[in-house]
């Protein structure tokens, strides 16, 4: 019998007002069910949270709950078999849930791609505009990995993945697009797209106004442990030339690859990125300001990747981004208000269970939803992983940082900080 804990705080913190915190396992999953934080996962809609994942039987599937804490059974989209690695992103339009996924593994290898719009209603069920539909024949691509969807301002998809050709041939990044937005696919002329020739890439694509769109790309080696990060901005038209991202590198995560050591955020043209960086251990942020990518700074110093996670990041409004991410045995956090980042470390959440090792290791949503936020992870528990999922709520007083008082003053406007929130079988 499974137990939960919902905590509930009515204090207040000298300009701090905590609230609640619910923390609850959604299902048992394995070591790949959580795997690049620039993959989503999660959202809330029509009162409901909902997590899309893998389970521990490779089923590719999602529940809801209306509080956090209890979890309706299982809705299966995809009897996995095979499923391997987490090959599948969501995105969450505010009125439409849209995921793709890969087919079965079959050997060294993720075949064909697969997408699905609908809408999520107020009973925990979606209502989908079409039938599942086939953007890649499994036979013929056979490993298309690190999948990244986005839904752009018109309401096209698009899709970023990383294709290996076959014997001889270099991983290299690809995107594709539909020409219609209905929930069915029409693959536009011209793509898939491969985007750049650089060998075993990652790519994470994004939406900003207008129909334009940002694709980050990083160049890595399995042989090396550092990474170079360059992108590609299309203008609703037409891609541009490469874009220099950065003169710092990223990390590479476990030994055999890298694994997507960053995390990357749209604000209407403007982009947010957080990394680990390289040679110095640390975590950075760059902003692009619609033109170029300006303002790298140092968050936190030496970062050892030996006990911490890559970042990820929230969107809460115009002035507010939440980082977290993973310094075993706790899940930390800071914010960035009016441009400027607080970056005394905070804890979120205490789990002495908590599973990292540079890839596997937390997601969160991507924007709060109506006044919520919410960060979902791994936990051990023997040979599978409990997957568990921790929610922050909006309150009616935020307050702002200020340089005197930064500490006291940080996470505007949610309420989430408490420890020791630890669900057990």
């Amino acid at each position: 019998m499974k137990k939960y804990i919902f905590i509930i705080l009515l204090c207040c913190l000298i300009g701090v007002g905590v609230k609640a915190i619910t923390s609850s396992e959604v299902d048992g999953g394995d070591s790949h069910s959580i795997r690049l934080p620039t993959q989503e996962t999660t959202f809330y809609a029509n009162n409901r949270f909902w997590v899309f994942y893998q389970d521990e039987v490779d089923d590719f599937a999602y529940k809801t709950s209306t509080d956090g804490l209890s979890w309706s059974s299982k809705n299966l989209l995809y009897n996995g078999s095979s499923y391997f690695a987490a090959m599948f992103d969501i995105y969450f339009d505010g009125t439409n849930v849209h995921y793709i996924r890969n087919d079965n593994r079959t050997g060294a290898g993720y075949p064909g791609l697969f997408y699905r719009k609908g809408v999520p209603e107020a009973d925990g069920s979606i209502t989908w505009a079409a039938v599942e539909q086939e953007i890649l024949d499994s036979d013929v691509y056979t490993y298309v990995a690190d999948i990244s969807l986005t839904v752009d301002s018109n309401g096209y998809p698009w899709a970023g993945y990383g294709f290996f050709g076959g014997t001889g041939k270099d991983y290299e990044p690809y995107i594709i697009t539909s020409d219609t937005n209905d929930g069915t696919w029409s693959t536009k002329s011209g793509y898939p797209l491969n985007i750049d020739n650089t060998d075993y890439t990652l790519i994470k694509v994004v939406a900003q106004t207008s129909g334009k769109l940002y694709a980050l790309i990083v160049q890595y080696y399995p042989s090396e442990s550092e990474d170079l990060i360059y992108g590609y901005q299309y203008d609703g038209a037409a891609w541009g030339s490469k874009d220099t991202v950065s003169s710092s590198t990223l990390k590479m995560g476990a030994s055999g690859g890298t694994y997507a050591q960053y995390d990357l955020l749209a604000e209407s043209d403007e982009l947010h990125l957080v990394f680990h960086a390289g040679t110095t251990d640390d975590i950075r942020y760059i902003n692009y300001n619609g033109t170029d990518w300006v303002s790298e700074e140092i968050l936190v110093v030496t970062a050892d990747r030996s006990d911490r996670s890559s970042p990820v990041l929230t969107y809460w409004d115009s002035d507010t981004l939440y980082m977290f991410w993973t310094k075993q045995p706790n899940i930390l956090w800071i914010q960035q208000y009016s441009d400027t980042w607080y970056t005394d470390e905070e804890i979120y959440l205490t789990d002495q269970q908590i599973v990292f090792d540079n890839e596997r290791c937390l997601q969160s949503f991507k924007a709060q939803y109506g006044s919520y936020g919410g960060v979902f992870y791994l936990q051990e528990d023997g040979f599978f992983e409990d997957q568990i999922f921790t929610s922050h709520q909006g309150f009616d007083a935020p307050v702002t940082p200020s340089a005197d008082d930064p500490i006291n003053h940080i996470f505007k406007g949610t309420i989430i900080f408490n420890d020791n929130i630890i669900i057990k079988n």
